[in-house]
């Protein structure tokens, strides 16, 4: 195991900055597996070693399955997590405890990812072109949650039609797109409830809603629980 010496509070604080700023680029981590790019996913996984070792256990774990949770999401959609043969173990993954250490549980993580790609490699996942469209149409949902993201719009700006554009998409993720749009207007949804600094009509207008009850209902809808109700439960454990 690498031991990295004491740290700084100041240290400290700009660790938690550099994780934060990694979680908020989560997204890529498709972009990256779509387009093939399993040097770039090591390097930028390598690029949080040095932070994770300075951060309090609540930001360690948070930064961790905010990186395993699209990993999961990768794994089921190209369906590597099937039964007892499965080539990878996804038990261990979204189990943060089943790791030793930080470091461990890096190595995890790149591991992970690794027979991600390599699985990508045997079974020709998709085209380059395609994978380059959906990395492209993750991208500018996570810059745009908060504007248009109906069928038509999307297929606009990837300039293609609407019903193909649909297609295309489920089969290449087998994730319905709608129903990819409403889970990250809900993980958005989710993180931005935990500063409390924000309004909750602040928050539905950056995810895409214009009406409060609205999102109030929606957000309802998909967890179970109102705006409020989740924050009070995540800010009070």
């Amino acid at each position: 195991m690498i031991q990295f010496p004491p740290i700084s509070r100041a240290e400290a604080l700009l660790a938690e900055d550099m994780l934060r700023r990694k979680m908020s680029q989560a997204f890529r981590i498709e972009f990256m597996f779509f387009a093939g790019q399993k040097s770039e996913f090591i390097l930028w996984l390598q690029e949080c070693t040095p932070a994770v070792q300075g951060v309090s256990w609540a930001i360690w774990t948070e930064w961790y399955y905010t990186i395993a949770t699209p990993l999961l999401s990768i794994a089921n959609r190209i369906h590597i997590n099937r039964g007892s043969d499965s080539v990878v173990d996804s038990d261990t993954l979204m189990r943060i405890t089943s790791h030793h250490s930080r470091d461990s549980a890096l190595n995890y993580l790149s591991d992970y990812g690794a027979k991600l790609f390599t699985f990508r490699d045997l079974i020709h996942v998709t085209t380059d072109k395609d994978a380059e469209l959906i990395a492209r149409l993750h991208s500018y949902i996570a810059s745009n949650l908060h504007a248009d993201l109906s069928l038509s719009s999307l297929a606009d700006i990837v300039r293609l039609n609407g019903s193909y554009l649909s297609r295309l998409y489920k089969s290449v993720t087998n994730q319905c797109l709608m129903h990819y749009i409403t889970d990250e207007r809900v993980k958005r949804s989710r993180a931005l409830l935990r500063d409390n600094r924000l309004k909750v009509h602040e928050i539905a207008g950056k995810v895409g809603f214009l009406s409060p009850p609205y999102f109030t209902r929606f957000f309802k809808k998909e967890t179970g629980m109102t705006p409020m109700e989740y924050r009070e439960l995540v800010l009070n454990h």
